[in-house]
């Protein structure tokens, strides 16, 4: 049997031996616009589908670890427990630069005991919520990003949402889109 063969079913053995462990975490994201030194108390909820018993840590990573506070850094589920409700706070430190800031909570479940002596190869699940933190430009600043949707009968929509991500308000924004064929000759001007 060819090495390359052997090796796919070897690791296609370990990494399915263990059956199929279902974790899954809501909301996958939580954003919030920048506020210095507020403090928000976040729930989110841990989803146990896979029907075992499981220990889970919780983990914080990104620019927020210092600032986050976990109610619960570790905890138990049962396999006919569905779903655990946690929550964290977040204090908004101050002096954050402009843009977006970010950071995870991460649910990682702890390898179960082996009653094999020695060295063993196994794998763990894991999930993360994120957490953006918008903190507002100086002035006037939009972003944006264009979509094109096709419908079955060929006709083509731009859209282009805009979102403000400056200090102050922007009551009118327009955009042109210029169309180009394959050849780089331009064929039409949108004005939106």
């Amino acid at each position: 049997m060819d090495k390359k063969i052997f090796l796919f079913f070897i690791i296609f053995g370990i990494l399915f031996s263990g059956g199929v462990f279902a974790l899954g975490i809501t909301p996958g994201r939580s954003t919030f616009n920048y506020e210095s030194g507020v403090e928000k108390k976040v729930d989110f909820s841990v989803i146990n589908d896979g029907g075992k018993d499981v220990n889970l840590v919780v983990l914080v990573s990104g620019e927020f670890n210092q600032s986050i506070s976990l109610f619960e850094v570790s905890f138990r589920m049962a396999a006919n427990e569905k779903s655990k409700s946690l929550s964290y706070t977040l204090e908004m430190p101050s002096g954050l630069t402009p843009g977006v800031h970010t950071s995870e909570i991460q649910v990682i479940q702890l390898p179960e005991k082996s009653s094999n002596r020695g060295a063993f190869v196994g794998g763990v699940v894991g999930v993360a919520t994120q957490i953006y933190v918008n903190v507002p430009y100086p002035g006037k600043y939009a972003e944006g990003e264009l979509n094109i949707v096709q419908d079955e009968k060929g006709k083509v929509t731009f859209v282009i949402p805009v979102i403000n991500r400056g200090e102050l308000d922007l009551s009118r924004v327009k955009g042109v889109v210029d169309i180009y064929s394959s050849l780089n000759e331009k064929i039409a001007t949108v004005n939106t």
